[in-house]
């Protein structure tokens, strides 16, 4: 059985969002929180966090129609929750 990896998906023809499986979800709060602990402590960000941020950032701006995003396409959502 296939599964949907992370990244930008459209239901029918209403606008993209991204799914994120739960590994890759765990992964990206964990490094938020990093990066919210340093901000509190004055603590610095390490090259690797930065990194994942650019990732999210990415990922988040991946799904702007301005771009024409290449987004996996599924049947509407009404079809998929029957």
């Amino acid at each position: 059985m296939p599964r949907p990896e992370t990244g930008a998906m459209s239901f029918g023809d209403d606008w993209p969002g991204i799914f994120l499986r739960g590994d890759v979800a765990v992964g990206y709060g964990s490094t938020l929180s990093g990066v919210i602990q340093a901000l509190r402590t004055g603590g610095e960000l390490g090259v690797l966090t930065l990194l994942e941020l650019e990732d999210l950032r990415d990922l988040l701006l991946s799904v702007d129609e301005h771009k024409e995003p290449e987004a996996l396409q599924l049947r509407p959502i009404d079809d998929c929750t029957k």
